[in-house]
């Protein structure tokens, strides 16, 4: 009643299909992380266009560079120094009113993930007996994502440009998981920074 597994290297792949395997990869990916967050809870609350609620989950502190765009409008320039799977916090030169919807889009900085172990294989005991598994890659680079956000907040103005706290309104499983591994990674880096520093 035993079986085999066997790894398999792919020694000859023309790039068209290595990148097709890849888009079914993160299909995949994506659809796995969706079905993990619907297991673990329901979604977050949302708050309403203009509550003052707090932030709910866990944030990093980072800045990193954000193309928004309202409407049909040209796609706009600006930065954001905080990130949670909620929101983010959004530092641009306009003015917006509250409750504007926005597309987003920007890649989270992979400068935090040396804090990760990198790969390493460990012996599993399977059904099928003992197998070599690698441990996920989290210090593989994060892709551009692309989501939606409402103006929820605005702050005090400061150095020419304009504060607003922008709440994620389609952000996926997929997403959700990759946010979280940055904030943690930012999490790590500090916590290692202030053991160093005592």
């Amino acid at each position: 009643g035993g079986g085999y597994e066997y790894g398999i290297n792919f020694s000859s792949m023309r790039p068209g299909e290595r990148a097709k395997l890849a888009v079914e990869i993160r299909g995949m990916q994506r659809r796995d992380a969706r079905a993990r967050a619907q297991k673990r809870a329901p979604e977050l609350p949302r708050p309403e266009p203009n509550s003052r609620q707090r932030r709910l989950t866990v944030r990093a502190f980072a800045q990193f560079p954000v193309r928004y765009r309202i409407s049909k409008r040209a796609s706009v320039q600006a930065h954001a120094n905080e990130v949670s799977v909620g929101g983010l916090r959004l530092m641009a030169r306009e003015s917006i009113p509250t409750g504007t919807i926005l597309e987003l889009r920007f890649t989270l900085p992979s400068d935090y993930l040396h804090v990760y172990p990198t790969i390493e294989e460990r012996t599993e005991i399977s059904p099928f007996g003992a197998r070599t598994v690698r441990a996920q890659d989290n210090r593989r680079p994060f892709d551009e994502m692309r989501v939606h956000g409402r103006i929820l907040s605005r702050f005090v103005h400061t150095r020419g440009r304009n504060i607003y706290g922008v709440a994620f309104i389609d952000i996926d499983g997929y997403e959700r998981e990759e946010i979280a591994r940055f904030t943690h990674a930012v999490q790590l880096v500090k916590l290692r920074s202030e053991h160093t520093r005592t």
